[in-house]
């Protein structure tokens, strides 16, 4: 009886041992599966991670992401100290903070290292640091995440910020920006020449403590709602700190917020100041045409008054000497005609009196210009051959030969530009 009992206490002892060896089995098998999916995430992970023991001081694990980033196999990293492969730069402020770790001042650390590759250069990492002691180890737990992009990308950025600020401070504009409540932000070093402040005196203040009187009323204007376009270039007056005005011509734009409402704005000033000057210029020289156009115009039609008064005059001097040489010359020399002469006395009679017409007859003709080229001796032969005289009376009245005359013949004939033409000259004076 005795024994049965016993037999029965063992076999539900057994029963019990073998269940309890059932569930530490699946206990174990799932352990194991969730070990095994660890280390699968753990060597698959997209982050650099491994275990440096607080004991010796060496690394205990290390996935394939750190090897693939810094090109050491597995035996060569958990051979070296885990500060070998950070950046000498880097090492002093990484053993930092492992120490306050591993001497429980803190839990978890996070801090940019350079990381030092096998072969290549030096690559930028965020380490996050992690006291594991936490979940039961007795080691750091180390994860690090690659920069080289995040580095690249602020790199481009700083050479972007760097350009655009070398181009906004050489470019031949001023560039400003301002805040929604339209304070000055920022200014360029070409708005500082335009204004004449520098950008310590203009940041933080209002574009209108800087503007002429007739500039803020325009840009008030703008500002009130009265020009509904806000964002179109306009003119406005500067004046700067001697009071000397410098005009410009502002292009507005608006920035938007992150909230879609007004986030500020920022202007092109473009210095038009050299150019006003000269359109002033331009206008004060038109003004002084216009006043000397208007007094030359003056001047014309004085001056046509003048020679309007001057031909009367002359009209009226020809008159009288016709008159007179009528009434009082012509008489006495038909008088002395008659008188008895002889007949070269007769001949000097006829010229004087043919003179006396062709001289009042020419008060309405031009001297011909012809004539002006002739000496006396010439012109006093020329006088005689239109009057009809032959060569022979006119060396007979001259007191010279005959071969005189005709050499003063051939001297008219080709001053008057009959040499080569068979034009009658007797003819051709008469026509002049």
């Amino acid at each position: 009886m005795l024994k049965n009992e016993s037999h029965t206490i063992a076999m539900r002892r057994l029963r019990t041992l073998e269940n309890q060896n059932r569930k530490l089995a699946r206990r174990i098998a799932q352990l194991e599966k969730r070990a095994q999916r660890y280390r699968h995430f753990y060597e698959k992970a997209p982050v650099g991670m491994y275990e440096i023991d607080f004991a010796s001081g060496r690394c205990l694990t290390v996935n394939r992401f750190v090897m693939a980033y810094t090109g050491y196999t597995r035996e060569e990293f958990l051979a070296m100290n885990p500060t070998d492969f950070i950046a000498e730069a880097s090492r002093d402020l990484f053993g930092e903070h492992y120490a306050k770790i591993q001497c429980c001042e803190a839990a978890r650390a996070s801090v940019e290292l350079q990381v030092n590759c096998k072969k290549g250069p030096t690559r930028w990492a965020l380490f996050e640091i992690q006291d594991g002691r936490m979940q039961g180890l007795q080691a750091a737990l180390v994860v690090f995440y690659t920069m080289d992009e995040h580095k690249r990308a602020l790199k481009a950025l700083a050479e972007s910020e760097q350009r655009f600020r070398r181009l906004v401070e050489t470019m031949k504009e001023g560039l400003i920006i301002l805040d929604r409540d339209g304070r000055l932000i920022y200014v360029n070093q070409h708005l500082e020449e335009i204004s004449g402040y520098s950008t310590e005196e203009l940041i933080g203040h209002e574009i209108e403590e800087f503007l002429s009187p007739e500039g803020l009323h325009f840009l008030q204007r703008r500002l009130s709602g009265q020009d509904e376009d806000l964002q179109r270039a306009f003119e406005i007056a500067w004046k700067r700190r001697n009071g000397e005005l410098r005009y410009s011509i502002i292009s507005p734009q608006i920035l938007p917020g992150g909230d879609g409402d007004d986030g500020g704005s920022f202007a092109i000033i473009t210095d038009i100041t050299a150019k006003k000057r000269a359109e002033d210029a331009v206008r004060r020289r038109e003004k002084e045409l216009r006043h000397k156009n208007d007094q030359l115009a003056e001047m014309n039609t004085a001056l046509r008054m003048l020679a309007k008064l001057r031909e009367q005059d002359k009209s009226e001097i020809e008159n009288r000497v016709t008159a007179n040489l009528q009434q009082l010359v012509e008489p006495l020399i038909e008088k002395l005609q008659n008188s008895g002469l002889s007949d070269r006395q007769k001949i000097y009679t006829q010229l004087l009196s043919a003179n006396l017409k062709e001289i009042t007859s020419s008060f309405n003709q031009r001297v011909s210009p012809h004539l002006l080229v002739l000496t006396p001796a010439e012109i006093e032969v020329a006088n005689m051959v239109k009057h009809g005289r032959t060569t022979k009376e006119i060396a007979s009245l001259m007191m010279i030969s005959a071969r005189t005359v005709d050499m003063h013949r051939l001297n008219i004939r080709r001053k008057l530009g009959l040499h080569k033409r068979s034009t009658n000259l007797r003819s051709y004076l008469l026509s002049t």
